[in-house]
């Protein structure tokens, strides 16, 4: 019982690392998206 909790506990662990990198790297791109839109002058 103590080791499926660990493992549920890893799991858990490793899935927030990705989600929160998922989310880190969509909010890179969005910054860069924004940053190039706002440093080219405007059509």
């Amino acid at each position: 019982m103590n080791a499926l909790a660990q493992h549920r506990r890893l799991e858990n662990r490793i899935s927030l690392r990705f989600s929160l990198r998922k989310f880190s790297a969509g909010l890179a791109s969005f910054e860069s998206r924004s940053l190039t839109s706002v440093l080219q002058p405007r059509r």
